[in-house]
């Protein structure tokens, strides 16, 4: 009487039906064709394993002028602000672990020293009122100019920077930044 071949996942792997169970295993030989079959062989690989899940640079461009390329390239005051955040973020990823009071005096703290410069760098690229749409939308320009310019890492900093900024703004330490613009 002769075993039938039962098909898995699309031929990349064959058992015989007389070895499904563990006791026909043990007790009966298996055909050397089913047992030589490689499932690495470049022709018996998946779909997924032979399109490996790849991480691409995303398709769409976002028109910048050069000049605004180069304005952020040769902006000192954007890459002290980086500078200062390098030093800070340490700090701030692990207020988030502390009591609640102990987290907002590190808030407050990262943001003295970031402070004296954010205006500054604001106006380099917005003429806009500083308001929190419009501050929040600058740090998302400025993010955006550093993926253009093809800086990754910066503009990883400059998305931490804005989450970083809407945590002060929660949390009401922005507050006197635009009182004082207003008045």
């Amino acid at each position: 009487m002769e075993k039938n071949n039962m098909l898995l996942s699309r031929g990349h792997l064959s058992i015989l039906k007389s070895i499904a169970s563990p006791v026909d295993f043990l007790s009966k030989k298996t055909s050397s064709a089913a047992l030589s079959a490689d499932p690495y062989k470049k022709s018996e690989r998946s779909f997924f394993y032979e399109n490996k899940a790849r991480e691409n640079k995303p398709s769409f461009r976002v028109p910048l002028d050069s000049k605004d390329q180069d304005r952020y390239r040769n902006s000192f005051l954007k890459k002290r602000m980086l500078h200062i955040w390098k030093k800070q973020r340490p700090l701030v990823h692990a207020a988030a672990k502390l009591p609640e009071t102990l987290e907002i005096t590190i808030l407050k703290s990262a943001y003295r020293e970031l402070e004296p410069i954010l205006m500054s760098c604001y106006k380099e690229d917005f003429s806009f009122p500083f308001i929190p749409f419009s501050f929040f939308g600058w740090l998302q320009y400025v993010k955006l100019t550093a993926q253009i310019t093809e800086r990754q890492q910066e503009a990883a900093l400059w998305q931490e920077l804005s989450q970083f900024f809407q945590q002060c703004h929660q949390h009401q330490l922005l507050n006197d930044l635009f009182v004082e613009v207003k008045n």
